[in-house]
């Protein structure tokens, strides 16, 4: 019995009219003269960055270029370079980045370097960092959440002591 049923549910799907929606869908797959393409959301486009950086740093991390140390699933990374001026062009050699278009500004003794791709996406460079074992940071946002994040850990800054002068013992 149940065979027959099969057999005869099979046979009246293929001898049936299509409805008048799917014989619709045929004319709407054609694509259009004038139509723009469609973008995608700032979401997917800051995500599709972010997925970016992260192939490009295994890219390096697998010629031997740097040494890249992923924090697990979180979506940050840690690496070690010699200076300031390598975690700049690091920065400046990631997926998508224009140098022209990056703007850097100081804030006391503190360096910034930004570089807006998309309305309330971008991709900052900063030697404030507070925490304690980073000297400057490469953080990818979009409107003010941190997508992914570089901590650099600088080389010339390991084994510099800093001075203090202390105005009172001074005479």
């Amino acid at each position: 019995m149940g065979l027959f049923r099969n057999i005869k549910g099979a046979i009246s799907r293929l001898v049936a009219p299509k409805p008048a929606a799917e014989q619709s869908n045929v004319r709407k797959a054609e694509p259009k003269k004038h139509a723009r393409p469609k973008r995608p959301a700032p979401e997917a486009q800051a995500a599709k960055w972010a997925e970016n950086i992260r192939m490009h740093l295994e890219q390096l991390n697998a010629k031997g270029a740097l040494r890249i140390r992923n924090h697990n699933s979180r979506p940050e990374c840690d690496c070690m370079l010699p200076s300031m001026l390598d975690a700049y062009l690091l920065y400046v050699s990631l997926p998508d980045v224009v140098p022209e278009k990056v703007h850097a500004w100081c804030s006391a003794d503190d360096l910034f370097y930004t570089y807006e791709r998309l309305p309330q996406v971008s991709l900052t460079l900063t030697d404030r960092v507070l925490r304690e074992d980073y000297d400057a940071v490469i953080r990818l946002t979009r409107a003010e959440e941190a997508m992914f994040t570089i901590f650099i850990k600088l080389e010339n800054r390991q084994h510099v002591q800093t001075e203090t002068y202390d105005a009172d013992s001074q005479n």
